[in-house]
């Protein structure tokens, strides 16, 4: 593959890094963890292409995108149950986390429903609570996004590879740099 597919993993790197610091600094450890994740899956994605190590790294890259995205996607979903009201205890939450891997590691296509429901839950965990309709419609727009640019349809455009592979890596960056925008709650003055 030509050296130009890591600089949209680039821009998926420098968005998590952007995102995670103001997450960690809110204090959004799990959420912060999360983007992580992906950061480390395009850093290594970023490796293999730039530096042409395209069967090296092929195994690195494909279990760290894989594993590592529905572990992210988990850690989110876990991040954002809180402001349902719900608690989730650590232990409950790393056994979910644990259990979906191990289940997904069996049988890959639970992967990938895992991570289409865990979006469905994020959004709508999102949207319910009343906040300021921008952020539910940017929540909206950026999780649906990351989820229809990954599926056949974007496939079915007819458009190449390499327009495909850039187009899902700059909306994936995208949401990524949105997220703590996403996140965001404004504080309630104490009564």
């Amino acid at each position: 593959m030509p050296t130009h597919y890591a600089i949209s993993e680039i821009l998926i790197v420098f968005a998590a890094i952007l995102s995670g610091w103001q997450l960690f600094a809110r204090g959004e450890r799990l959420a912060a963890a999360a983007i992580g994740l992906f950061a480390i899956s395009a850093l290594i994605g970023a490796i293999r292409y730039g530096a042409m190590l395209h069967e090296v790294l092929a195994d690195s890259h494909r279990l760290t995108s894989e594993i590592g995205g529905l572990v992210g996607i988990l850690l989110l979903l876990l991040a954002l149950i809180p402001r349902t009201g719900l608690a989730v205890p650590t232990w409950a939450g790393a056994l979910l986390v644990v259990g979906v891997v191990g289940l997904a590691a069996l049988i890959p296509p639970i992967g990938v429903l895992v991570t289409f429901a865990a979006f469905v839950v994020g959004v709508a965990i999102l949207v319910v609570p009343k906040n300021m309709l921008a952020r539910r419609l940017t929540t909206i727009l950026t999780f649906g996004s990351v989820v229809l640019v990954g599926t056949p349809l974007l496939a079915a455009t007819g458009l190449n590879e390499a327009a495909r592979w850039h187009i899902y890596h700059v909306v994936a960056a995208l949401w990524i740099a949105l997220l703590p925008f996403c996140l965001w709650q404004p504080r309630h003055p104490a009564a």
